[in-house]
């Protein structure tokens, strides 16, 4: 798997493959690169902007589960652990934001 720097991630959405996240179902049709890619390859690493699970890219672009040591891998990543951080935080807010409207 490929490693970037966080602190180079510039806002780069693209349009993707429509492709269902395998952990929730969601279709997801955009990507955000980070450093100087600025669409997605097989094998980078992705987040579920819906359900907040890891998926890798795969040779055609579409999503799949990581293995268990593409986890590892991804556990020992600090772009990974802050991402999913800052993904925990956003989801809580809109969470938040859900039940007050209810």
């Amino acid at each position: 798997m490929k490693t970037t720097d966080l602190s180079e991630a510039v806002d780069k959405t693209v349009s993707i493959k429509p492709s269902p996240c395998p952990w929730c179902g969601v279709v997801q049709d955009m990507a955000s690169g980070a450093g100087h890619q600025k669409t997605p390859e097989p094998e980078d690493v992705s987040l579920c902007i819906d359900c907040g699970e890891w998926t890798v890219f795969t040779e055609t672009l579409g999503l799949r589960k990581p293995t268990d040591n593409e986890f590892i891998e991804i556990g020992q990543r600090t772009d990974c652990r802050l991402l999913r951080m800052v993904w925990t935080k956003v989801d809580a807010q809109r969470r938040q934001g859900n039940e007050r409207q209810a």
